[in-house]
């Protein structure tokens, strides 16, 4: 499968999370970020994600916060069997991101310096 992405995407560190807004309001956690979008976990016992909405991105350790980015799903596979240390089951998500203005892209690329692998 041919990549398709601009900007390549970089492993989050541990602590690294999304709160979706504009559904239900839940946190998860970001696999890997990059200048164009991300991946996360989410539990699988929750609604599918809408297809569009706004996250807000921190790092539990810090108290920086990336606020109303606009995001848009591409997929949302079932992880089901993937990860045997996992307790409950798990879907990734994957998505890029909408139009950003110049203090998002600034705050997304201090988060990517700062609280990836």
């Amino acid at each position: 499968m041919e990549e398709r992405r601009r900007h390549p995407r970089y492993r989050a560190r541990e602590g690294a999370y999304a709160f979706v807004k504009d559904h239900e309001h839940i946190t998860t956690r970001i696999v890997e970020i990059g200048r164009g979008g991300l991946s996360l976990l989410y539990s699988a016992d929750r609604p599918a994600l809408k297809q569009s909405c706004r996250l807000d991105l921190f790092f539990s350790l810090s108290r920086s916060r990336l606020e109303g980015l606009p995001f848009e799903v591409v997929s949302d596979t079932d992880m089901a069997g993937q990860d045997p240390s996992e307790n409950m089951p798990l879907r990734r998500l994957g998505g890029k991101f909408g139009d950003l203005s110049e203090d998002q892209v600034s705050k997304l690329n201090y988060f990517i310096r700062n609280f990836t692998l």
